[in-house]
């Protein structure tokens, strides 16, 4: 756990040092190449390419917060990574537990609906469904209750399923492009009701891993899927 969290705290830095060079464009080289990232030996896919600038990878915090088993949120300037796992519960491990599988980060997944509201703005998960065309459809509700337009960003973040599931292999699903009903921001004191559709996940998913971003807000869902795919 300690060695996952250094990873991220490096990873973070260098989302930090990224979102600053557009100030230094002319003095820095940045390369989009193409990498595997492993995790436990199992490839994962990422949202977007890793970059290198001056001999430095870098690669985007939410995806591997989320492989990783945390939680990454950014308010204010501020990018946060957290952990489901209580303080309590890190303090009673012995050190033969924290080194055994029940050492990862434990989301609580929950059937759906579910409803997660920041401030002004408020992100329901109806329902899941396979779609037509060998896609995950999720339904998803946006009351945007502040006084601007809110931009939607669904696509950036790729869907994860089976997350610590005994027996079965976590796998990680892009975005399928198309328009959506969320490809306009959500006006000012509305409501929007549209499909957000992702790769093609297992009949016998039992739990998958959903992010969007409204606005700078972001919001993670965490949905048990057994039964209902």
């Amino acid at each position: 756990m300690k060695q996952n969290l250094k990873l991220l705290i490096a990873f973070l830095c260098g989302a930090i040092f990224f979102s600053g060079i557009s100030y230094a464009a002319n003095t820095l080289t940045a390369t989009v190449v193409d990498l595997k990232i492993l995790v436990n030996g199992q490839e994962k896919v990422l949202s977007e390419k890793p970059v290198v600038i001056n001999n430095r990878t870098y690669l985007p915090v939410r995806d591997i917060g989320t492989i990783t088993g945390y939680e990454v949120a950014y308010e204010q300037g501020v990018i946060s990574l957290n952990s489901s796992r209580s303080n309590t519960e890190n303090q009673s491990k012995t050190d033969d537990q924290s080194n055994s599988t029940s050492d990862k980060p434990r989301f609580e997944f929950k059937k759906l609906p579910i409803t997660v509201t920041k401030g002004d703005i408020s992100v329901t998960v109806n329902s899941i469904s396979r779609g037509e065309y060998s896609t995950t459809d999720f339904s998803v509700t946006i009351v945007n209750n502040t006084g601007e337009d809110l931009s939607v960003n669904y696509t950036s973040f790729v869907l994860g399923a089976n997350y610590d599931v005994p027996g079965k292999k976590y796998t990680t699903h892009g975005t399928i492009s198309g328009e959506t009903e969320f490809s306009k921001p959500v006006k000012a004191g509305s409501t929007v009701t549209g499909t957000i559709r992702k790769g093609v996940v297992d009949e016998d998913t039992e739990n998958v891993i959903f992010h969007l971003q409204v606005g700078v807000e972001y919001f993670s869902f965490y949905i048990d899927t057994k039964g209902i795919l």
